[in-house]
């Protein structure tokens, strides 16, 4: 069988990762498998992956000619300066990947949006189409997140993001949109029981096939470290004999993340390091009392399990999520993680063996779970063995492969085929 995943974003954004690992974890099952995306070049760690785009040139022209469009329309609905809303008008001119389309014998979609992919567009694959949901998009009128509000469930309008009062604003429209332009036998994957219920109960998915298939992660985070802890920790410059509590993301700073509101608080206790990875910004530096190390963005895989092996801690203070993979990848390496009860994390953690999940917002209990942990060395140790075992039970590319190839063998069983 032949996959082609499609998956805006460069190689290194989050639902690109998750994409990669699931189209590397393909390969080594023998499927044909290829992978596209949108930003950025190539690399040599992810075999048989292409930007859409291959000249540099034609990438800017197209980000140039088409980065107004959808925040000119926003701009004439919202009451608010800032939306979090992808509309989906605007998308990459696929009738120019025609060969690469009609060689794949299904279609498996990813994160499609910063005008990857536009509906309209999808209808015009004529294959088999398989789309996991990275997040919310899929089934709401353009939001990402849900958070506290349920008109994905009517078919949104007054849309509480852009200050709406009209129940025909662009977001029923944009739902209206999807309702008449994907094809009605796409089979949808949910990353997490959470996620599987919410597109159940949407306007857009309630009649739909939504399967549960967890991430994978990269296997480089299912091996055992070649170096100790104290010699990981000398090469980033990381200080022996303290408790490292590691935070990590894309964007700290991001609302849904839950770290701007968790790192300041964090007490200077316990003889305690924090170390971030990813974008922080200066002011959310400025506000932490816990002596820090901030590493940036890590790229590579590697890197990023030396990382978590020099830690002794991972927080994930997500308030919405729809699989967390950071939380998958360290608890691979060993790392008992504290969260919140919500989402993904709820399907990763087992609460109180490999960590502890908590009341969603209860900021108080999250950090005193931490800081307790911190103090716990044998507990760390036990939790970090029981998170291992899980992790390679629930989450290795070999299991989330297999069901992968599973649902698209039926795909393309002759009664599937007929149906269509």
């Amino acid at each position: 069988m032949k996959i082609l995943h499609l998956c805006g974003g460069s190689l290194n954004s989050g639902a690109t990762l998750g994409a990669t690992a699931l189209h590397k974890a393909l390969l080594q099952q023998g499927v044909d498998s290829k992978l596209m995306f949108s930003k950025g070049d190539k690399s040599d760690d992810v075999p048989i992956a292409e930007p859409f785009f291959k000249s540099k040139l034609a990438r800017k022209l197209f980000n140039l000619s088409t980065k107004w469009v959808e925040p000119q329309i926003l701009k004439s609905e919202a009451t608010y300066n800032n939306t979090d809303l992808s509309i989906g008008v605007v998308g990459h001119p696929f009738f120019i990947k025609r060969q690469q389309i009609e060689n794949a014998d299904i279609i498996h979609l990813h994160w499609i949006n910063s005008r990857f992919l536009r509906i309209k567009a999808i209808q015009h694959f004529n294959k088999p189409i398989v789309w996991t949901l990275r997040d919310a998009w899929p089934y709401t009128g353009g939001c990402h997140y849900t958070t506290n509000c349920e008109r994905y469930k009517t078919g949104c309008g007054q849309c509480p993001i852009l200050g709406s009062s009209n129940p025909k604003d662009i977001t029923r429209k944009v739902v209206l949109s999807k309702e008449a332009h994907l094809p009605a036998d796409i089979r949808y994957i949910a990353l997490s029981n959470w996620t599987a219920e919410q597109a159940r109960a949407s306007y857009l998915l309630k009649d739909q096939s939504v399967q549960v298939i967890s991430n994978s992660i990269d296997s480089t985070f299912l091996s055992p470290p070649s170096q100790s802890k104290k010699e990981i920790r000398r090469n980033f410059n990381l200080p022996q004999g303290k408790t490292i509590i590691l935070a990590g993301a894309a964007k700290i700073d991001s609302k849904y993340k839950g770290y701007i509101q968790i790192l300041p608080d964090l007490s200077d206790s316990n003889d305690c390091h924090l170390v971030t990875f990813g974008r922080i910004s200066e002011a959310l530096r400025s506000k932490i009392k816990i002596p820090a190390t901030h590493l940036g963005e890590i790229s590579s895989p590697q890197q990023l399990r030396g990382l978590y092996c020099a830690a002794d801690i991972f927080i994930a203070p997500s308030t919405q999520e729809a699989f967390g993979k950071t939380l998958a990848e360290a608890s691979a390496c060993g790392l008992p993680v504290v969260c919140y009860d919500i989402g993904g994390p709820k399907d990763i953690i087992k609460d109180r063996v490999t960590g502890y999940r908590i009341p969603k917002d209860d900021r108080a209990a999250f950090i005193k779970r931490t800081l307790d942990l911190a103090a716990a060395p044998e507990i760390r140790k036990a939790m970090g063995t029981a998170a291992i075992q899980r992790t390679e039970s629930h989450f290795s590319p070999t299991t989330v492969a297999q069901q992968h190839i599973s649902l698209y063998q039926q795909m393309l069983s002759p009664a599937e085929i007929k149906k269509r």
